[in-house]
């Protein structure tokens, strides 16, 4: 698969879709805003297909994304941290939810990506990013002890470890 990149900062492109991504970082960063601000680091990004992105050296893309320190209905970190732990924050005590950084990383969920375009009168000012909302678990895995199905015994396409999480 080929990626473009289009000038301008950090800006990506890929195709529009829903990608795997795993999250292996979560930092502070500086923010023009009252209140901190973090930057959630997630790479690879593999798609549909099973295909991980790659920019032009044949690395790993990574996704960034940005929230505020709130975790309330209406946050931006509420959905990714529902998405990467699988289930909702409610009941969480607040201590549970003040470690939920350090409990999400290494874990993976599944985001739409879709293009963006930053600039009106510049058609080619195309960025890919996160649509708002769209943050969602990765298909829970087949129990222990389940039989396969029944294509799977049969002869039939089987899944395989290789296959995209959705």
């Amino acid at each position: 698969m080929t990626v473009e990149f289009r000038a301008g900062g950090g800006a990506f492109y890929v195709d529009e879709g829903r990608y795997a991504v795993t999250l292996y970082d979560i930092e502070e960063v500086e923010s023009k805003y009252e209140g901190k601000r973090f930057k959630w680091n997630f790479s690879p990004m593999v798609n549909a297909a099973g295909e991980m992105m790659e920019d032009e050296h044949g690395l790993p893309m990574h996704l960034h994304a940005y929230s505020g320190d709130a975790t309330g209905p209406k946050s931006t970190a509420r959905p990714m941290f529902e998405a990467l732990l699988g289930h909702s924050l409610e009941g969480l005590d607040k201590e549970a939810i003040r470690r939920l950084g350090e409990t999400v990383i290494g874990r993976t969920c599944t985001v739409q990506i879709m293009d963006q375009l930053l600039d009106p009168s510049d058609p080619e000012s195309v960025r890919s990013s996160p649509v708002k909302g769209s943050w969602k678990p990765v298909a829970a895995a087949r129990p222990a002890g389940r039989p396969a199905p029944a294509g799977a015994r049969s002869g039939g396409p089987a899944s395989s470890p290789e296959e995209p999480p959705f």
